[in-house]
């Protein structure tokens, strides 16, 4: 989905990276030119992982790419992750995280990494590992309230931080999730969180 103007691929957009971090997707140049004071400090806590990716075995350069299999289910289950069953504001002030342990025998990419760990932290802690945090959180914010007067069934932007730990290094990588009200009214299954760390540690994509 365009972070500026939350066209996305349904839609018939044809969406492209930053080239910075490789994480914000834009419909045009004109809309990642528009969405750069909000991107800014999300882009400057990914970038120098960006840097690190350059190599292809670098930690980081696996869990982007081990991200990009699951991403579907963990965008699928961020809104139970997150509990905005409860509190649909809950993604402004809490970001899902998920603690990863690196498999570096694993040959498949999407057995690269197995969750140790799932759950949320609120933003206002993770300020104290990284300040950035607080910025990302203001300036995500700030869009929200654009993009809602844009669009009537978009709710905002929740993101899931992934942190991943090997026996040297210990890499991150934030991932934005558009949020529409479609999950409003959506019981959660049972078990469901149980069911997603078992089919992600199985590699299932």
């Amino acid at each position: 989905m365009c972070q500026q103007c939350s066209k996305s691929k349904a839609t018939g957009a044809k969406l492209l990276k930053c080239l910075r971090c490789g994480i914000a997707t834009y419909c045009s140049k004109e809309c990642q030119k528009k969405h750069w004071p909000d991107h800014k400090p999300q882009c400057d806590l990914n970038a120098p992982n960006r840097e690190q990716s350059m190599d292809s075995e670098s930690l980081f350069h696996q869990l982007r790419s081990w991200t990009s299999r699951h991403r579907p289910t963990f965008t699928q289950n961020i809104s139970f992750s997150l509990g905005l069953l409860q509190d649909n504001t809950a993604f402004e002030r809490k970001v899902a995280i998920h603690v990863l342990e690196h498999q570096p025998k694993a040959k498949r990419t999407a057995e690269k990494f197995k969750i140790m760990h799932s759950g949320a932290a609120p933003i206002d802690a993770l300020e104290k590992i990284n300040p950035a945090f607080d910025t990302l959180r203001d300036q995500r914010n700030h869009q929200h309230q654009e993009l809602k007067a844009k669009r009537p069934d978009f709710l905002g932007v929740a993101m899931y931080l992934l942190i991943a730990v090997s026996d040297e290094e210990i890499a991150t990588n934030i991932v934005p999730v558009g949020l529409t009200t479609d999950f409003e009214g959506e019981i959660p299954p049972p078990h469901w969180k149980e069911k997603m760390i078992w089919s992600i540690n199985s590699g299932n994509i």
